[in-house]
This record gives C-alpha cells, sequence and structure tokens, in this order.
C-alpha cells in the first residue's frame, strides 16, 4: 500500500525519457529517437504517452510557451515494475515553414505519461529548429556581403519571423535591413526594409519597404556565388535608385480573425491565412498570436504595430 501512495505522489513511480538521436533538426525533417519506459516500485496503468512540440517566444519582456504539436504514442497500457524497461522507437516530421530558432524563439519535445491520480511523469528535451538548405544558403550569403545579424534577429511578428541585419561593410552603407521571408516554388522574396544614409555633407536618412526577389535556381548548391553577386547588384541599385525599386504592401492583419484580411499592392495570396502560408514562421501563427492576443500585454503592443516595428531587445 506505501509502495503504491509513494508512486501517486512521484517517488518510486514509472519514469519516462525521450532519447532524440540529434539536438538538432532542419525545419521539414524528420525527427527520431526513442522514449525509454522504466518501471518503478509498483505497476502502474497508464492513460495517455504523449509527447508534445512545444515553442517558448520571447514577445517584448515576456516569455510564452505555446504547444505547437501534439504526438500520441501509446493509450491505455501498463507498465509494470522495475526491472521492467521499455523502448519505443519516436518520429515526428518537423512542419515546412516553421519559425526557425532564435535568440527569441525557442522549441523543445515535452514527454509525459498520463497516470490516474498520481503526479504525471514527464521528461523534456530541447531541440533546435534549423532553416532548410536554400535559406540557410540565403543567410549565409548576406553575412558573406559583410551583414551582421542583430539581437532581434529571428523575432516573431503576425506576418512571419522577421530577420533584421546591419551593414560592417562600407560598400553597402546600410544602416539596417529587415525583411520577412516569403517563399514560393520559383522564387524567394525578401519583403524588406531598407534603412540607409544618402549624400554627403547634406547627408540624409532614407527608408523603403522594398520587395527583393531571390531565384530558386541561385539557391542551390554550387550557385554560392552567383547567389552573392545577384544580392549585391540588387542592393546596390535600391541605394541608386530607391523609387524604381519593387515595393510591397502586407495583407490587413485583424487581431482575434488571424486569417481574416486581404491582400492589399503585390502579395501572393487573396488574405491572410493564404499569404502566411508561404512565410518562415507562418506555421500556426494566426492561431498563436490571438491566443497571446488575450492573454500577454505585450502580445497586444505587438499586433498594434507595423511588421518592422519596435526592439524587443537580447533575450539570453
Amino acid at each position: 500500500m506505501w509502495k503504491n501512495l509513494l508512486a501517486r505522489l512521484g517517488v518510486g513511480g514509472a519514469t519516462v525519457d525521450l532519447q532524440l538521436d540529434r539536438d538538432a533538426y532542419r525545419v521539414g525533417e524528420e525527427v527520431t529517437g526513442k522514449i525509454v519506459i522504466s518501471g518503478g516500485t509498483v505497476a502502474q496503468p497508464v492513460n495517455d504517452l504523449t509527447v508534445s512540440l512545444v515553442m517558448q517566444v520571447r514577445l517584448h519582456d515576456r516569455h510564452v510557451t505555446q504547444t505547437v504539436h501534439r504526438i500520441p504514442v501509446l493509450h491505455g497500457v501498463t507498465v509494470p515494475p522495475k526491472p521492467h524497461r521499455e523502448e519505443v522507437p519516436f518520429t515526428f516530421v518537423l512542419p515546412a515553414n516553421l519559425a526557425i530558432s532564435s535568440p527569441s524563439v525557442r522549441y523543445g519535445f515535452r514527454t509525459q505519461l498520463d497516470v490516474d491520480f498520481a503526479v504525471d511523469p514527464k521528461d523534456f528535451d530541447s531541440i533546435a529548429v534549423l532553416p532548410d538548405r536554400p535559406t540557410e544558403r540565403l543567410f549565409r550569403a548576406i553575412e558573406q556581403l559583410g551583414f551582421r545579424r542583430k539581437a532581434e534577429w529571428g523575432k516573431l511578428t503576425p506576418y512571419g519571423q522577421e530577420f533584421e541585419y546591419f551593414s560592417a561593410n562600407p560598400q553597402l552603407p546600410i544602416k539596417e535591413w529587415e525583411f520577412l521571408l516569403r517563399k514560393t516554388p520559383d522564387t524567394f522574396y525578401l519583403l524588406s526594409e531598407v534603412e540607409w544614409v544618402r549624400g554627403g555633407w547634406l547627408a540624409r536618412e532614407m527608408e523603403r519597404k522594398l520587395e527583393i526577389a531571390v531565384p530558386v535556381r541561385l539557391l542551390e548548391d554550387g550557385q554560392e556565388e552567383a547567389l552573392v553577386a545577384h544580392l549585391k547588384e540588387t542592393l546596390e541599385r535600391v541605394l541608386a535608385d530607391p523609387h524604381h525599386a519593387p515595393q510591397f504592401t502586407l495583407p490587413a492583419w485583424h487581431p482575434g480573425h488571424g486569417h481574416g484580411g486581404h491582400a492589399h499592392g503585390h502579395s501572393h495570396g487573396t488574405g491572410m491565412g493564404q499569404f502566411a502560408a508561404g512565410m518562415v514562421g507562418g506555421f500556426l501563427l494566426a492561431e498563436l498570436l490571438d491566443e497571446l492576443g488575450d492573454a500577454v500585454d505585450a502580445a497586444e503592443d505587438l499586433l498594434d504595430g507595423d511588421a518592422f516595428d519596435g526592439d524587443d531587445g537580447d533575450w539570453l
């Protein structure tokens, strides 16, 4: 009887341990590993064994944790007492347009045994979500041009994940370059806000919202030099003649109605939901921000602002 009571209190009960084959995976890649279930001092009936992918987001000065996906593994089993040890294979395909890990976005898998009238055994394993290879080549090319990531790089906005850079290249005197990344089968569109200083002793700051198109063929392996040259030539044209660079307008965002709104100007969808489908970081973004908007003051500030507005500071 005492053993049963202690097991219900979490002392000497069954344990669970998710063991991943790696601690970093690319978006769209299959996560693999195993779940090790070890018996305690008594047999315990288990309602469910689940693994949840959870996201921790920093919004201004708050950290908010949200379940991205819940993966059922086992249902209605009994874990025998020691020395019972069982290994259950685990696989899960990361969504292709999940936000990637950044200073303000973190991920982990929470593994849990649901035991009636007892403390549920839990396990948590952090995981880094990396960009796919074409996106990684784009980031690498940007950095080869002399751009450096700002502390806010990779923060979430209502429109997707935003990537912020400053230039350390005197040939590209750009004070700040922020962009949202939208993907189509043939082209990556960098929906950008570029800020730079123009002129000599009468120098003035310039700022434009521009659409920079990168053909997918330039993001293939072996095209690194052509990709860097394309980005450099495009930015030089923008600095020389910003008024003739393609501009964009984001579709309307309505807090509480994440998939509402209508596209205006140059866009690639007819509504917020369709627009977000191709955005890096667009997976569950509308639902996430709608839910946060009711509970977190910082999220309300974010939703009221522009996609390229605000300074979240450094999380770490």
